[in-house]
């Protein structure tokens, strides 16, 4: 029997909230009454697939091409997140390729391509090894992805535990070293 669309969550931000009531979010940041953020660093995302789909389903070339092959997408529950792409006049290209995968685990989604289960777009700290190493390869080169933040997200409160302060700071210490993008290309 086919499958026609699967939906796996593996993990959240949840055990980092109970342990810390603190919790990195990329993109945009919703704004609630009683949450406070602070960016932590940028985020460049790449869209990739393993060498054996490109084999068998070819390389698409501009976003159009897109509806002709299969994605593995980010999502939650029903919020799926769509790739964005910045235009060469700065407006925002985003688009939902066709999926038959959803997870809400960055690491599985990037294992999940590594096996040709379809296109990614992953953030580049976590392929640029895979990418290096021959595992991955780029797809849409010649597109430029839209560029997240990161944030640190938190409970407002007259006094900051000091557990989520030290949490903080070492994210923002540590997560703009690891997502830096010297060897980038967009």
């Amino acid at each position: 029997m086919p499958v026609d669309d699967i939906e796996f969550g593996l993990s959240g931000p949840v055990h980092f909230c109970a342990a810390v009531k603190a919790a990195p979010k990329a993109g945009s940041v919703v704004h609630f009454a009683a949450a406070v953020h602070s960016r932590l660093a940028h985020q460049y995302m790449r869209v990739c697939a393993s060498p054996s789909y490109i084999a068998t389903r070819g390389v698409p070339v501009k976003l159009g091409d897109l509806s002709t092959h299969t994605a593995v997408l980010y999502g939650r529950g029903s919020q799926v997140l769509p790739w964005q792409f910045t235009r060469r006049h700065g407006d925002i290209a985003t688009v939902t390729p066709p999926h038959k995968l959803r997870l809400d685990d960055l690491g599985a989604i990037r294992d999940a391509v590594i096996a040709g289960a379809g296109l990614a777009w992953l953030p580049w700290w976590l392929v640029r090894n895979d990418l290096a190493e021959g595992r991955l390869v780029p797809v849409l080169d010649a597109l430029t992805s839209h560029v997240t933040d990161t944030h640190a997200v938190w409970p407002e409160a007259t006094h900051l535990p000091l557990r989520v302060r030290v949490a903080i700071d070492a994210l923002a210490a540590e997560l703009p070293r690891v997502t830096e993008m010297n060897d980038f290309k967009t």
